[in-house]
């Protein structure tokens, strides 16, 4: 059982651009209201980010589930997944502008690729395609709220945090490999055992093998976190 199904919604369709349009304006301006408040209330609200992020998770994989098989290729251990577990930690961190600067950046990219080329968020399940939208439309909110809260040499630990989750899900790939390896896992797109269905990464990997893509793909992330942080600190 997945929930009522429809007729997959296509790239840059009405639905498409519509549900974007709403992630992006609702994001936008509500991680820029909270960016106002006190610290303790900001504190308290990405919590329940946290809370509501899981709830929306358990319903996932309920739906996936119900089928009666495992799906380890849906396991919550992608970039835009990270925030899950990240708010939830957030109120007992003692250093917290790391993660709000692995928001403002890592995580604005992740959301904004998924929002321009939700591929995989477009299906014919209602519901896993609403999660999906609602999902973003979150870590967009967090990434804004990030943005305007980071402090100004806080980078390195972001750096931390994305290369760590990175290293995470890496192992996590070629523990499923072993376990499950006639299913395509890929948990944040760096897995050694299949070619990345990213574009532009996908010829990549095609031409010179997963681990330069690997690689590449990395460094493309940790270049353009960079960007915005940089753009950030030159403009406060």
């Amino acid at each position: 059982m997945q929930g009522l199904k429809m007729t997959r919604p296509e790239m840059f369709g009405i639905f498409h651009c519509s549900a974007a349009l709403l992630c992006l304006l609702i994001g936008y301006f509500g991680g820029r209201y909270l960016a106002k408040r006190e610290e303790k209330l900001q504190t308290e609200i990405i919590f329940r980010c946290g809370l509501f992020l899981l709830s929306l998770e358990l319903f996932k994989q309920f739906l996936l589930y119900s089928d009666g098989q495992p799906h380890p290729e849906a396991f919550p251990l992608q970039l835009c997944s990270t925030p899950l577990y990240l708010c939830l930690a957030y109120p007992f961190l003692k250093e917290k502008d790391s993660v709000k600067t692995y928001f403002a950046t890592f995580i604005l990219i992740a959301a904004l690729a998924a929002l321009i080329y939700p591929e995989d968020m477009l299906k014919e399940e209602v519901f896993l395609t609403l999660q999906s939208f609602l999902w973003h439309g979150i870590l967009v909110f967090l990434a804004v709220w990030g943005f305007f809260t980071m402090g100004r040499d806080s980078f390195p630990g972001a750096v931390k945090i994305f290369l760590g989750f990175a290293l995470l899900a890496f192992l996590a790939n070629i523990l499923f490999h072993q376990l499950w390896p006639e299913r395509v896992i890929d948990l944040f797109y760096i897995s050694p055992y299949t070619v990345t269905l990213q574009p532009v990464f996908h010829e990549i990997a095609e031409r010179y093998g997963e681990l330069p893509e690997t690689f590449i793909y990395l460094l493309s992330i940790l270049s353009g976190a960079y960007g915005i942080f940089y753009i950030k600190k030159r403009s406060a």
